[in-house]
């Protein structure tokens, strides 16, 4: 609803203001795909974590895979952090795959750790660290741009 894609906006500015995330929509032929941002930023130990949803009309394009890796290059350079992570539900093959193509780490199952559609589900949690990171060569541009509203 309108009201809900207003309190995203708020909760985003928020976030921006207090630079604990960073949200971006993500554009793909002059359309606006999903979002993606870093949240939960931890400046003292360098850390935060990955979210995104695209669009089903944009899914298996490889345009999460390659606006994730726009915004690792963000938060590296940018933002200065050490390490990010990607959580996702068990049952979300498309996200492991994502993870695992931009070299991220299984770390572990996180049981209960999210409430979807009033039930909890299990996570994986997966990482990657700076050192271990490296830019992934696009063949398509994807155009990752600030949610600025």
């Amino acid at each position: 609803t309108l009201e809900q894609f207003k309190e995203v906006i708020l909760i985003s500015q928020q976030g921006f203001t207090n630079n604990s995330d960073h949200a971006f929509v993500i554009k793909y032929d002059d359309e606006i795909a999903g979002r993606i941002g870093v949240y939960d930023i931890d400046h003292q130990n360098k850390i935060g974590s990955i979210g995104y949803w695209i669009g089903e009309k944009f899914q298996g394009k490889g345009i999460v895979t390659k606006s994730c890796n726009a915004i690792l290059e963000y938060c590296f350079k940018n933002l200065d952090l050490n390490r990010l992570e990607i959580k996702c539900a068990v049952k979300n093959y498309k996200s492991q795959a994502i993870a695992e193509k931009l070299l991220f780490k299984k770390e572990g199952v996180l049981r209960e750790a999210e409430l979807l559609h009033s039930e909890f589900i299990d996570l994986f949690s997966s990482k990657v660290r700076l050192p271990s990171w490296r830019i992934m060569p696009s063949s398509r541009p994807v155009s990752v741009m600030l949610l600025y509203l």
